[in-house]
């Protein structure tokens, strides 16, 4: 599969999103096939969050440079921000798209595919969402089935209080993670102020539209800001573990 960096031009990104429309080499399997796609995916959802962090591009702006859809563009960045793939420094609260892409339904044999992300990634807890996504591949549910047990279980993360952090360390972070979450539940909304000045005929409304969706962007920003800071201070305060000398063995008596 072929790598991309992080800061990837719009034309290559572009052209990886057509690559996904393609139907892939005829000696790869259908299996092979799924999870070099939803790898794709995840590109694509981790160049968006870069864009947007190091060049303040909104997803609709670089959704319409990839020509991708701005509601998929930002399932995909929901997608990248709550798994981590291999070398990601930042892997507190975030699933494994290794062990994602690892799972295999009990009967077809098949990995899976982007149907059942949509279900996983509106479960908060990293270890109830690798727990659902077993139970789905062991089971053999389909995306709709996983979604009507979810439901059903009332798994943690769909209404239940937040857990009380232990250290400040830890409650820094689950602030900074929650209000993501918050920011991303809300993007659909806010989206809808980039039309107010051609929709709303009051001032006073076009206005407000404008205020909100520069507090949105700038509170994005900071919180992109925090949150590498914040990784950076666990790394540097994490002990390495120090090398115990050798003990001189003891005389025996002879």
């Amino acid at each position: 599969m072929r790598t991309l960096s992080r800061k990837t031009s719009p034309a290559a990104m572009k052209a990886l999103m057509k690559a996904l429309k393609v139907s892939a080499s005829a000696f790869m399997s259908k299996a092979d096939r799924m999870e070099r796609r939803l790898r794709e995916q995840y590109v694509v959802g981790r160049a968006a969050i870069e864009a947007e962090a190091s060049e303040d591009k909104s997803t609709a702006t670089y959704a319409a440079e990839i020509d991708v859809n701005p509601h998929t563009l930002r399932k995909l960045k929901a997608f990248a921000r709550l798994y981590y793939a291999k070398g990601d420094p930042q892997t507190h609260g975030r699933s494994s798209l290794d062990e994602l892409c690892s799972l295999r339904r009990k009967d077809s044999q098949l990995g899976l595919h982007w149907g059942y992300v949509l279900v996983l990634i509106g479960i908060d807890k990293a270890a109830d969402r690798f727990a659902w996504a077993q139970r789905a591949a062991q089971n053999d549910w389909s995306p709709q089935r996983l979604r009507a047990e979810l439901r059903r279980g009332e798994s943690a993360g769909t209404g239940r209080p937040l857990t009380k952090p232990t250290t400040p360390v830890s409650g820094l972070a689950q602030v900074l993670r929650e209000g993501t979450r918050w920011l991303d539940r809300c993007e659909l909304a806010v989206a809808t102020c980039e039309t107010a000045p051609t929709q709303c005929r009051d001032a006073a409304t076009r206005k407000m539209a404008e205020d909100v969706r520069a507090h949105w962007q700038t509170t994005r920003s900071k919180l992109a800001q925090h949150t590498k800071r914040l990784q950076a201070v666990v790394t540097d305060s994490t002990p390495t573990p120090r090398k115990t000398k050798p003990q001189p063995r003891s005389r025996t008596s002879r």
